[in-house]
């Protein structure tokens, strides 16, 4: 049966198991980070050597160029076989004695932990046509999102950033807890701004030229919140490297409206774009947002914020140009939809 055609309730199930498994899989990245100094002083290394079990996670990068291919060869089920790895190497983290078996399985925890993370475009792309992908694709995403921001939020006021602090502790440095905590309620704000905005696009623009056009849309109509997301990024990553703390708080929500805007659009132009091959489409995407992950954390706040903003900057283009080019572009590719 073409999953396109399963009943709404059975697509709404599949949806949401496939985003929690996403969205633990991003968890076990930013979770594993707020540990470092705690696990520094407990096996008497510095800062920077724990700082490896997060780069070595990010490090698992050739996971999307192999699960995406087996996922469209084999079916997207086969995301099971390395999520069920992702779950022993997880608790062999957890169980570790040492640092050599914590770095090793956090390595192999983000190898098998790439696989949801590439493979779930592809699996909604057969759920859902072009018209649902317009604003069922924004209630999903900012759930998935929102999720990852508010569970870092609670672990900031709960203390787990900082070792689980006794709830004595917890009461008597509230206001810290609280300043801790707010980057990532800024950004779980700019979800769900970015998450009206893309609604308001589906409703007011992209569904009505779908009923003027047939049902069929060119995967460039899903570029325009990309271009407003684009301009916002670099200026979000400039206000998070310079300016005073309130400054940094509208950085961090203008980086979560960015990053939606352009998350959504993206994957949801590559699946119009590439079709049957969306998964490794997207697994492209996956291998490169890893390797700049890893990189940033050596360069610290100030400069590591600078070159991810210049990088932002010269990225304004591509959303207009591919706009402007999109169907030339497609038409020379073997892969990729024509655009006739």
């Amino acid at each position: 049966m073409n999953p396109k055609n399963w009943p709404t309730s059975k697509k709404t199930r599949v949806t949401l198991l496939l985003g929690l498994i996403t969205m633990c899989s991003g968890l076990s990245s930013a979770i594993f980070a707020s540990t470092t100094g705690t696990l520094a002083k407990e096996y008497g290394v510095s800062d920077e050597v724990m700082i490896l079990g997060s780069s070595l996670y990010m490090l698992g990068v050739p996971g999307p160029i192999i699960f995406a291919p087996l996922s469209e060869v084999f079916g997207r089920r086969t995301v099971l076989v390395p999520v069920f790895f992702f779950i022993c190497f997880t608790a062999a983290t957890a169980t570790a004695e040492n640092l050599q078996t914590i770095f090793i399985t956090r390595f192999f925890s983000g190898l098998f932990a790439s696989a949801p993370v590439t493979t779930v475009g592809g699996a909604l792309g057969d759920l859902f046509d072009q018209r649902e992908r317009g604003w069922r694709w924004t209630m999903y995403l900012v759930l998935i999102l929102t999720s990852v921001a508010v569970s870092k939020s609670l672990a900031s006021l709960l203390g787990f950033d900082h070792g689980g602090a006794q709830a004595h502790a917890i009461a008597s440095s509230a206001p810290e807890t609280v300043e801790a905590a707010l980057p990532f309620l800024a950004i779980l704000v700019g979800t769900l701004i970015a998450a009206l905005l893309n609604l308001l696009y589906s409703l007011l623009v992209y569904q009505p030229y779908l009923d003027k056009h047939g049902n069929q849309a060119q995967p460039e109509m899903r570029l325009p919140p990309m271009m407003v997301g684009g301009v916002l990024f670099p200026l979000a990553f400039f206000l998070l490297g310079w300016t005073d703390p309130v400054g940094q708080m509208f950085g961090c929500m203008f980086a979560g409206v960015a990053f939606l805007m352009i998350f959504q659009a993206g994957i949801n132009f590559f699946i119009d774009t590439y079709t049957v091959y969306a998964a490794s489409a997207v697994a492209s995407n996956t291998f490169v947002r890893s390797i700049a992950s890893a990189l940033f954390g050596n360069l610290g706040i100030g400069w590591g914020c600078s070159l991810l903003g210049f990088l932002a900057l010269l990225c304004t283009v591509i959303p207009f140009a591919f706009y402007r080019f999109g169907p030339k572009l497609r038409d020379m590719s073997r892969f990729a939809a024509s655009a006739s």
